[in-house]
């Protein structure tokens, strides 16, 4: 598991983020053993243009991906319905299959089983798929 830096909302230089950039892409271009890239989504914000891009550029390199929406508990299951929503709808402009997604809470421990589950999976279908390599 990796945690690649803050794309959108770290305090850093044009240039250090069009490094680090540059080295995500390399890193899910070229990175054999990537099964899958959870994509954290803030749940309290609209879809974001450069979520937006990111997810697509995913898609169109065929990395498969899951978004984890985060901070449920930070506003009401309304609004947080809404904006999930309002994501779904955007991703479904140009995507005919959505990716799965899960909410969170860290506070909470809203979906922590449901991710952690869906990783253990993962790691399952690698394993087997490296053994009958």
């Amino acid at each position: 598991m990796v945690d690649l830096p803050g794309y959108g909302y770290a305090k850093v230089s044009k240039v250090a983020r069009a490094e680090w950039g540059r080295m995500i892409n390399y890193y899910l271009r070229k990175r054999e053993n990537l099964a899958c890239v959870c994509v954290l989504i803030d749940s309290r914000h609209p879809p974001q243009a450069v979520d937006l891009d990111f997810m697509e550029k995913l898609g169109v390199e065929g990395i498969p991906f899951v978004i984890i929406f985060t901070k449920a508990d930070k506003q009401s299951a309304a609004q947080t319905r809404e904006l999930i929503s309002s994501y779904l709808r955007k991703l479904s402009e140009s995507w005919d299959e959505l990716p799965r997604h899960f909410l969170t809470s860290s506070e909470t421990g809203q979906g922590r089983e449901e991710v952690l589950a869906f990783i253990d999976d993962v790691n399952r279908q690698w394993a087997q798929a490296d053994a009958n390599a």
